[in-house]
């Protein structure tokens, strides 16, 4: 089956699964856990099917070595789901169940974080479990972070293509014998995705958020290990965002001595939706889909820049740098704004 045939496959498969939960009424987005949704209507019923098509498009096309791998897709898809539907409202247990998950996942995958360039660091790296433990820390982070960010029509989705897009390009370029089969996959079903998202037509969920942070990260630990050419510098750089966009909640709710687990309003995406909104005085669903595109521009001119730069660890450290200054400046310059 060539790539058009795919892609064909999974808009078929996801129009019929978007159809399928909106007549039965499964698993409807609430609408009043997420401040950025109340462009919606009362009549408006949006499924969390992006999870669904993620889960589905991995278990029919990811290669047949790959099934042990779906196994702890699974898992991950479940507690996301779970969240959803609000079985497990706890943020804690959810992170302990993430971590017993990824945590099993290291442990037989073997698919570890394996250096940084720091000797410190990678002194440390020698013993077994502080590298184990390292990467699962990264995954949570990572994971958790994706939640944070899908606060806005596009956002997740344009992240993690360009994100793929990425990794696909520098194997094409320099690693043309390398398998890209599963990217490819990714990549596709996140486009079929969008063209729901981008309308409103369908979110992602803790579900979707869980599963496709999951799988990028997976795929950019292998792609680490297996070209020790490219810094680590460079991964960092492609997921920069999520992982800095948790770490600063979490830093920020401790200073206001607020639970890191209570979830608010209070991220730069939702500050830059009610900014646009204030200044452009658009409609709130232009506004919301604005606010991601806007933060998507800005993402792939960094991925570009580090893409360019993959090997050069100098100038991928001042990447994030830059990144991290934009944004600590921009929120706390917008937040001092009376709107």
């Amino acid at each position: 089956m060539n790539y058009i045939e795919i892609l064909v496959s999974l808009f078929i498969i996801f129009f019929i699964i978007n159809k399928f939960l909106l007549s039965k009424k499964l698993f409807i987005d609430p609408k009043k856990n997420s401040y950025h949704k109340t462009f919606l209507s009362s009549n408006d019923n949006i499924p969390f099917s992006g999870g669904i098509l993620i889960l589905i498009s991995s278990l029919i096309f990811f290669p047949y070595e790959g099934s042990f791998f779906n196994y702890f897709l699974i898992l991950i898809f479940a507690i996301g789901l779970f969240s959803d539907l609000e079985i497990i409202k706890s943020p804690f247990k959810r992170i302990i169940f993430q971590a017993i998950v990824i945590a099993t996942y290291i442990h037989f995958s073997q698919n570890l974080v394996p250096y940084t360039r720091i000797s410190l660091i990678d002194n440390l790296f020698e013993f077994y479990y502080v590298k184990f433990f390292f990467t699962l820390f990264c995954i949570l982070v990572l994971i958790n972070g994706s939640n944070f960010i899908d606060g806005v029509n596009g956002l997740v989705a344009c992240y993690y293509i360009m994100v793929i897009a990425c990794v696909i390009y520098l194997k094409y370029t320099y690693y043309v014998d390398y398998e890209i089969l599963i990217e490819k996959v990714i990549f596709l079903t996140l486009i079929i995705f969008l063209t729901f998202n981008f309308f409103g037509k369908a979110f992602l969920g803790d579900g979707g958020a869980y599963l496709l942070s999951f799988i990028v990260g997976a795929i950019l630990v292998n792609f680490a290990n297996n070209y020790i050419t490219v810094s680590p510098y460079f991964i960092v750089c492609l997921l920069w965002y999520p992982a800095y966009e948790n770490l600063f909640s979490i830093i920020r709710k401790k200073l206001q001595k607020i639970s890191p687990s209570k979830p608010d309003n209070k991220h730069l995406h939702h500050i830059l939706f009610v900014f646009f909104k204030k200044l452009f005085k658009l409609d709130k669903k232009i506004t919301n889909t604005l606010t991601g595109i806007i933060i998507s521009i800005f993402n792939l001119f960094i991925f570009i820049l580090a893409t360019y730069y993959h090997s050069n660890t100098k100038i991928l450290v001042l990447i994030l740098i830059l990144n991290v200054s934009i944004y600590t400046i921009l929120y706390f310059t917008l937040r001092k704004i009376k709107f």
